[in-house]
């Protein structure tokens, strides 16, 4: 199974410590939306640097597995809770 994940960064190695990922999106469709809409100023931006005013956010594909439990499974590494998007760590992946 495939997950999609938001890879926020925000443009400048002064801030490059905010830098983090966001997900998992079931499909590519939704974490371009998410993307666009963070990009569009229809939602607040979780980054922004002064040489980047809205970050920069890639589409980043992983492997995943979910659990009977409903936990997700992320690279093989990364557990969490459901499929519902959130913040995770750059170290964490």
């Amino acid at each position: 199974m495939k997950a999609w994940l938001i890879e926020c960064q925000t443009g400048c190695s002064c801030c490059s410590g905010d830098n983090h990922y966001f997900g998992p999106y079931r499909t590519k469709d939704e974490a371009k939306a998410q993307r666009t809409r963070w990009l569009n100023g229809e939602e607040p931006n979780p980054l922004a640097s002064q040489y980047a005013r809205r970050g920069i956010y890639d589409l980043m594909e992983v492997e995943a597995e979910e659990l009977p439990d409903g936990r997700v499974i992320l690279s093989g590494v990364r557990v969490v809770p459901d499929w519902t998007p959130q913040r995770l760590e750059m170290g964490a992946l």
